[in-house]
């Protein structure tokens, strides 16, 4: 199976590297219209909500990259690489 790689202004993305700017792009522009959503509250109650939307993303993109290392292990086991 090949991995999927993308060429960006001369730099070639893929894998790890390309989860990393995904989720960037998922905090950068996911959270603040999150922020924007619950403006009827107060700072201490946004940054509470904004705090337990960051852990469950990275909860979420551990669990994601565990799932990946795993199953390439288990594929690498298989192939007998």
């Amino acid at each position: 199976m090949a991995e999927l790689t993308v060429e960006i202004a001369g730099f070639k993305w893929g894998g790890f590297a390309m989860t990393r700017a995904f989720w960037l792009i998922v905090v950068l522009f996911g959270i603040p219209g999150t922020a924007f959503g619950q403006s009827d509250l107060s700072d201490s109650q946004t940054l509470h909500a904004l705090l337990t939307e960051v852990r469950a993303l990275c909860a979420f993109g551990k669990r994601a990259c565990l799932e990946r290392a795993q199953a390439d292990k288990f594929i690498s086991r298989v192939v007998g690489d």
